[in-house]
């Protein structure tokens, strides 16, 4: 592709530098930020405070500076200083080398986005811990546009930004009113008579999984643990080969309620089925079904919702480094043993905060994924942003 005027090839050290100012921990009164006051998918730092059994040095970092994580299963992990504090030395602080060159927000655009933590990733490493240097880092190449784009690039984006944490909010608040309305109703059912999750739903185990099995003539896509949890399957789902028998056995149907076993214990999520195809789910999930006469998938939608918020499976989950529920005991949990008549009032009380919160989710994954798409286009080029962009930003800045 022809480089646009004024745009030219770089090296992100030709532009940006590390700073590796570190100080003990014990000599600086400020706020510490590790790599987990910091989430990826958001420039914000938001847990940010002095951890007070941390010891050692940190580096000193300013407003603006990009934390830009070096441990490969953090690179995904990319924010903006607020307020000077120190931070963990796993991170590279960059800043811009000259503000005539390299808008620093534009910095951490570039640092944020797909290419430079792929980049990173691939090029990290270490067995135990790999990870990324600021030397390696230094060589990522990008297209640097004047800065009247780049400032027109950071705007676009933050707009971007500001929707997907407005639509997180939302699914924040309707989460929280959704878990505070169940919480209500499932009290409402002490006094009834309690039986085993196993003689209430239908319950199976998922299939073991290994290498091996992930050819042979009848693969298909499966479900697992890291899939579950934001109320309906999200993420890429991995493919093995399940036989027909087995794929009879655990092909999974609409509405089916799968709950995670091991990994992220307590997770949650129902599946919805739009076509014929047959989908799978492994070991380190349990999948819940309505028995007829006995108890609908609604109904332990919403238990096995209120059991991880009430703390039920965590309680019962065994290990310390890994933990896991095991179908064994999660078979055994108690569930109150409540007619049709009443799961069908429950579920139709819950269902509207449910989809609530599953539709601002929603909104925000499409987001997160526009962001993504459109940060890559604009970085490279590839689309110009008009100067008009500019009176318009005017307007809205003498409007303010």
């Amino acid at each position: 592709m022809t480089m646009r005027d004024g745009w030219r090839q770089v090296r992100l050290g030709d532009v940006a530098s590390v700073t590796s100012s570190s100080v003990s921990t014990k000599s600086v009164d400020l706020p510490y930020i590790g790599l987990e006051h910091f989430d990826s998918g958001s420039p914000k730092i938001t847990r940010g405070a002095r951890s007070a059994a941390m010891e050692g040095s940190g580096i000193l970092v300013y407003p603006g500076d990009v934390l830009f994580s070096k441990l490969r299963p953090y690179l995904n992990k990319v924010a903006v200083v607020q307020e000077a504090a120190l931070c963990s030395t796993e991170v590279l602080v960059w800043r811009s080398n000259d503000p005539r060159v390299m808008v620093q927000d534009y910095l951490a655009l570039v640092l944020r986005s797909d290419e430079s933590v792929d980049y990173a990733n691939a090029r990290s490493n270490g067995t135990r811990m790999p990870r990324t240097s600021a030397k390696v880092m230094s060589t990522f190449p990008l297209s640097l546009p004047p800065l009247a784009d780049q400032r027109r690039v950071v705007d676009l984006i933050a707009a971007v930004d500001d929707a997907i944490e407005a639509a997180e909010e939302e699914a924040e608040r309707s989460n929280a009113a959704s878990t505070q309305m169940r919480t209500t109703l499932f009290a409402g059912l002490a006094d009834l008579p309690s039986v085993t999750a196993s003689e209430k739903f239908d319950m199976l185990l998922g299939r073991q999984k290994s290498a091996r099995q992930s050819v042979g003539d009848h693969v298909i896509p499966y479900v697992r643990s890291g899939n579950l949890g934001s109320g309906n399957v999200a993420g890429a789902l991995h493919s093995m080969n399940f036989s027909p028998a087995e794929q009879t056995k655990y092909g999974l149907q609409d509405g089916d309620v799968l709950l995670a076993e091991g990994g992220t214990v307590g997770a949650s999520a129902r599946w919805h089925q739009d076509d014929s195809s047959v989908v799978g789910f492994d070991k380190h999930v349990i999948r819940l079904r309505g028995v007829p006469g006995v108890s609908t998938s609604d109904f332990a939608h919403e238990w096995v919702r209120d059991a991880n918020a009430s703390g039920v499976f965590e309680k019962a989950a065994t290990g310390i480094t890994i933990r896991a529920l095991g179908f064994g005991r999660a078979s055994a949990l108690p569930v109150p043993d409540a007619d049709l008549p009443t799961q069908d009032r429950i579920a139709a009380v819950l269902m509207p905060f449910d989809g609530a919160a599953d539709a601002a989710r929603a909104t925000a994954s499409a987001l997160r994924t526009l962001r993504s798409n459109l940060l890559t286009v604009l970085l490279s080029g590839e689309h110009e942003i008009p100067s008009s962009y500019d009176q318009l930003l005017s307007g809205e800045e003498t409007a303010a």
